[in-house]
């Protein structure tokens, strides 16, 4: 569906272009869940589709806080509200005893070893622990996002690529400056839709997919691209 609208391109590719010459999109996949490293990238390879998979090292092999709480239907607005903010978006005191499906689960690091070897797949940063890097400092901030970046090439030397995706798509203060420092070319949102202008290396747009998108669905947003 995405290739009868766009050209799918590596991600690299696509921010270090200056001048698009055609319409493109690069595959992204956050937090490295089991079922992106196996289902979807085997998708994306048997298309021929390069995707990058950003992970966060501390998270690898875990359920996170917002599946088990939203599986078990206790994760409110007002709870992710203070989660983020009051607690920082660490996971370190709630659990549920609910039986929170194996889908919810992040990789393992065998599981993302594994998905490394396939042609097209690269990997980018994300934290090591997946905070909210707005309430961080910048100081913690460049170690959050300067770990998982070192992690990352030290482990997948060949699939690494500069980019950073900010958990839950909050940027940290000067985001520019803590990029820098943390040996980042490109920091990435969740938010911002396409890509019309050469945008701030430190805030790069996304088109988030959201769950129960239909096909016709996803169409028309990939189409509004062309009048939008």
């Amino acid at each position: 569906m995405i290739r009868q609208e766009a050209d799918i391109v590596p991600l690299m590719e696509l921010l270090n272009t200056h001048v698009a010459q055609s319409r493109r999109v690069a595959i992204t996949f956050d937090d490295a869940y089991a079922s992106a490293v196996t289902i979807g990238v085997r998708a994306c390879v048997d298309a021929g589709a390069p995707c990058t998979i950003f992970v966060s090292p501390g998270l690898l092999g875990t359920i996170p806080i917002w599946d088990r709480r939203g599986d078990a239907n206790t994760w409110t607005e007002r709870d992710r509200t203070a989660f983020l903010w009051e607690h920082g978006g660490i996971d370190t005191v709630i659990s549920s005893s609910h039986a929170t499906p194996s889908a919810a689960r992040i990789a393992t690091h065998e599981e993302l070893v594994i998905a490394a070897r396939n042609p097209g797949v690269s990997i980018g940063a994300h934290t090591m622990t997946h905070p909210n890097l707005g309430v961080l400092t910048a100081e913690a901030a460049k170690r959050e996002l300067g770990d998982s970046w070192e992690w990352v090439r030290e482990r997948f030397p060949r699939q690494a690529v500069p980019v950073a995706a900010y958990p839950f798509g909050i940027a940290p203060g000067n985001a520019a400056a803590v990029c820098a420092a943390s040996g980042l070319s490109f920091g990435a949102l969740v938010s911002g839709g396409w890509i019309r202008v050469r945008p701030a290396a430190h805030a790069v747009p996304r088109w988030n997919v959201p769950a129960g998108i239909s096909r016709n669905g996803f169409l028309l947003r990939l189409r509004g691209r062309l009048i939008g």
